[in-house]
């Protein structure tokens, strides 16, 4: 949660200094990696990482729910990141918040990715985990529809909205992949997953610029920069529909 808060401050000082303390981190968090001491199971013998990949996309074709939860993984990924990158400008250019209050207004959603992780599993037993994803997917249609009109203190509970939904969806949905897939299997189909996911979001900050720039010819900057907005609000509403009922069967059924 810190993260969010401490990057804006150290970029109000410098442009390279969340940067370098971000590669300082990481150092420093290699050299405390060199002093753990792990039980080695035996390696099995080497195989290329073509292979590999193949085994996992060779299971994901035997299975049509985990293979439509990659695909939903990825649609949502995307969706939310052309999104997400047009607010950042919304923030400064139209509610004039600076790197700081920015900062602080990315804390409020890591608070409600924490919430919503600690919730998941009492979410679960109280509503099944059908449904629990279903709101986890949904919520992210009216946080992103009033986030355009709303001021900065409450865009910050808007975000704390949509993570904790997110999470929602994360705990219900990792849950099932891990009930779901052999251990053996379970790295190379987690990193199909993650692929999925990671190759999208280059992909919604492209289509998010490429979306503000084509509208600005017609229309001012401060609504050009929406038309990511609603183009999520629109395909999440349209993802929804299309998947609502296989998500309430698939994890119901799982």
């Amino acid at each position: 949660m810190a993260g969010p808060a401490l990057g804006a401050v150290l970029i109000g000082l410098a442009l390279a200094a969340p940067f370098a303390a971000a590669a300082g981190l990481y150092l420093a968090g290699a050299f405390l990696m060199l002093g753990l001491h792990a039980v080695q199971s035996p390696r099995a013998a080497p195989r290329d990482w073509r292979a590999e990949l193949a085994d996992g996309l060779t299971f994901l074709r035997r299975e049509p729910f985990l293979r439509r939860l990659v695909c939903i993984t990825g649609a949502w990924t995307l969706l939310a990141d052309m999104a997400l990158i047009a607010l950042v400008l919304h923030a400064q250019e139209d509610l004039g918040l600076d790197a700081p209050a920015h900062g602080l207004v990315l804390v409020a959603g890591a608070l409600g990715g924490v919430l919503g992780g600690l919730a998941g599993a009492r979410a679960v037993r109280w509503f099944g985990p059908g449904r629990t994803a279903q709101r986890g997917s949904v919520i992210g249609i009216p946080v992103f529809l009033a986030l355009p009109y709303v001021p900065a203190a409450v865009a910050a509970a808007v975000l704390v909205a949509f993570e904790f939904g997110g999470l929602l969806w994360n705990a219900v949905s990792t849950a099932y992949r891990q009930r779901r897939v052999p251990d053996a299997l379970r790295g190379r189909v987690h990193a199909i997953y993650r692929l999925v996911s990671f190759a999208e979001m280059p992909l919604g900050l492209l289509f998010s610029g490429a979306m503000v720039e084509a509208a600005q010819i017609w229309l001012p900057r401060g609504t050009a920069l929406m038309v990511p907005v609603y183009a999520t609000v629109l395909g999440m509403f349209v993802l929804n529909i299309r998947v609502w009922r296989d998500i309430r069967r698939g994890f119901d059924g799982g």
